[in-house]
């Protein structure tokens, strides 16, 4: 279940799909390449975590071999709203290389600069030989042990003689630490006698490689017995947590693995038991408070001891908030999301942040059918006092499977309510064991009739493809794009280009976090179709929320309703006229163009206190007259100097609309 607060979900996110893309989001401004905003996952690729520490830096700083395509150029390619996409790479301070795919999307930008939209994809594997950068031996350069690219060509053979094969990967808990206490010298001299020590315990038939970093893995004989097998991870833990004592340091290492068994005939490829290995490495990683081992194998839950928040789900001491769900257009809720809070006898709450990371896979999904089951209930109830709202609910990704809809299936069926009322929310950053099975479960809860989301849109480690492959029918815009747009009102551009993709791919789309009436207003005035967060409600039990429905009014004030609102549509509309001015300007009203007065904003700006004579309807006026002139030139205007100061009077405009918007509010305040 998803709760409206922040959740951290940082271990999950970490296993990805194999030769799927990781992504980040940035607006990059022109030609130095300057880093203005981006979400964390952006700044993860960069290797880094304040986005104060790189905002203003260029990106060569990173990726010092920018090539020339891809930098905007003053041609038709680079118009507003057109994307194009390249590749980077560059060498990390392990050796590793790291290559990430690029594609760009240009935004309006002041004269002399240009902006675009950059979304960042690391390529998490590589054909060999395909790249002429990718390091060519196989022996890793700091402790001699074999390298990725030599585990994967191993692991490419074994599965071409369709052999049985044991894959681990172990790495070593929290050394981190020690590269920030010691130094990066003393901790490739620890990383190198822990390589020592696996070569003393490892099997001579093991290939013994390190990946990266403090990762290593061990491709184990396939005759290997499993008590055999565990006898080795306790010599592996014996050896590498003794005290390492070097000149400057001593330190005794944690280590968690993940293992895998590969059968012959299962068809699984190397890719796949990577993924699947390291799934299980970062499920044992979250157990490390409460693990009675340091490793878990792929398909078993990590076997841990009962915390506090298990023994509440098996007492069913779940409780179950609801946030309702505004549509723009009608001004009415739809619908709500059921959200998960835990409770102790002592009347304390649990979020989810709080106690999902607690629990196991099947802990996640009874916490789904209990969920489930109590929202369909109590919204057979809100039926009977004249409320018919649709239902949202999060399901665990590592859920999806054949048991998984019969769950559904009956769950719904003893409900009484109809499928298309209910939304399975799926999270962008899961991870998925089986990408087909996957696919294909999801088709199957489609069958059911029910709807599907992909929820919290470019917050974490995701894939783009996934909206290609994965069968939904909605979006949801993550909050951390929301919420402080009043703070960083240029997100508003990754809004924009989301709605686009939203639109495109005719998918509903949902805005969450909408936090302030300001915030409310600029969406609503943007076209966002449906929006949830602290300006319409915070999560309410059933009872509040009966409450709610009943007093619940949304004003029929037109929108804009604020200078705020009013940029945002503005923001908009001016990227819709550029659009259609560099595609086939006929479309639009060529005679009313250059006069404000034909232009919606400028009844706008009447209604809000800034009649055509005021500083801001002086402006407006200003920017239509430069609209006026652009137009004249026809589809070739984007090459004119025309263009240039139509944009900067449209800048110097937007930057007088927010200037004021925030005079007025603080002196509101």
């Amino acid at each position: 279940m998803r709760s409206d607060s922040d959740e951290d979900s940082s271990e999950a996110t970490e296993a990805q799909l194999a030769q799927l893309c990781a992504v980040g989001l940035a607006l990059i401004r022109y030609p130095e390449v300057v880093v203005e905003t981006a979400n964390p996952i952006f700044l993860s690729l960069l290797g880094e975590q304040d986005l104060d520490a790189v905002r203003g830096r260029s990106l060569r700083e990173w990726f010092s071999e920018i090539p020339r395509y891809a930098l905007l150029q003053r041609d038709a390619s680079d118009a507003p709203g057109i994307r194009r996409s390249f590749c980077l790479r560059r060498l990390r301070a392990d050796g590793s290389w790291q290559i990430v795919d690029v594609a760009i999307c240009p935004v309006s930008a002041p004269v002399g600069t240009q902006r675009a939209v950059w979304t960042m994809a690391e390529r998490i594997s590589d054909p060999a030989g395909v790249q002429p950068w990718c390091p060519q031996d196989h022996r890793d350069s700091l402790t001699g042990l074999y390298n990725r690219r030599a585990l994967d060509a191993r692991l490419d053979a074994d599965l071409a003689e369709d052999r049985d094969l044991i894959l681990c990967i172990l790495d070593l808990d929290d050394f981190v630490v020690v590269n920030q206490r010691y130094g990066h010298e003393t901790a490739d001299a620890m990383l190198r006698e822990v390589a020592r020590r696996l070569e003393t315990v490892v099997p001579s038939h093991a290939m013994l490689a390190r990946l990266g970093g403090d990762e290593f893995a061990i491709l184990l004989d396939r005759n290997m017995e499993p008590q055999a097998l565990d006898a080795l991870m306790w010599n592996i833990e014996s050896a590498v947590s003794e005290a390492i004592v070097l000149d400057a340091a001593a330190w005794s290492f944690g280590i968690s693995a993940g293992v895998c068994y590969y059968r012959a005939g299962s068809g699984v490829g190397a890719e796949n038991i990577v993924r699947r290995t390291d799934q299980a490495l970062y499920l044992s990683k979250a157990h490390k408070k409460d693990r009675s081992r340091f490793w878990t194998v792929f398909g078993d839950d990590t076997p841990v001891h009962p915390n506090l928040c298990q023994i509440l789900l098996g007492q069913g001491a779940v409780d179950v908030h609801y946030q309702p769900i505004l549509d723009t257009y009608s001004g009415r809720i739809v619908a709500i999301e059921a959200l998960a809070r835990m409770r102790e006898a002592s009347g304390k709450f649990y979020l989810p942040s709080e106690f999902l990371p607690q629990m196991s896979v099947a802990n996640g999904a009874e916490l789904s059918r209990v969920v489930l089951t109590q929202a369909l209930s109590d919204l057979a109830r809100l039926d009977q006092s004249g409320h018919r709202l649709g239902i949202s609910f999060n399901l665990s990704p590592q859920s999806l499977d054949r048991e998984c809809v019969e769950c559904l299936r009956k769950v719904v069926q003893g409900s009484g309510i109809e499928a298309h009322r209910i939304t399975v929310e799926i999270l962008e950053s899961s991870d998925f064991s089986d990408i087909a099975r996957a696919i294909q479960t999801l088709r199957e809860i489609q069958e059911l009739g029910l709807e599907l989301a992909l929820d919290d849109m470019g917050s974490a480690y995701a894939s783009l493809l996934r909206l290609k492959n994965l069968p939904v029918g909605k979006i949801k815009l993550d909050q951390s794009f929301v919420s402080s747009l009043e703070h960083t009102p240029d997100d508003l551009h990754i809004v924009r280009a989301i709605q686009d993709l939203a639109a495109d791919l005719r998918l509903g789309l949902i805005a969450e976090g909408v936090e302030t009436e300001a915030v409310l207003d600029a969406l609503v005035t943007m076209g966002i179709p449906a929006v949830q967060g602290f300006a319409i409600s915070r999560p309410l039990t059933l009872a509040q929320l009966q409450t709610f429905l009943q007093d619940f009014r949304f004003s029929r004030e037109p929108s804009p309703r604020t200078l705020f609102g009013f940029y945002a549509g503005t923001m908009t509309s001016h990227a819709t006229i550029c659009r259609m001015l560099t595609v086939n300007p006929t479309e639009l009203n060529l005679q009313h163009l250059p006069l404000a007065s034909h232009c919606r904003g400028y009844a706008v700006l009447e209604r809000l206190g800034y009649p055509g004579d005021s500083p801001l309807g002086v402006l407006h006026q200003r920017y239509h007259e430069a609209l006026g002139k652009t137009s004249e030139l026809g589809v070739g205007a984007c090459h004119s100097q025309q263009w240039e100061r139509m944009q900067q009077t449209f800048d110097a405009f937007m930057a007088e609309v927010l200037s004021t918007w925030r005079r007025d509010k603080g002196g509101n305040q």
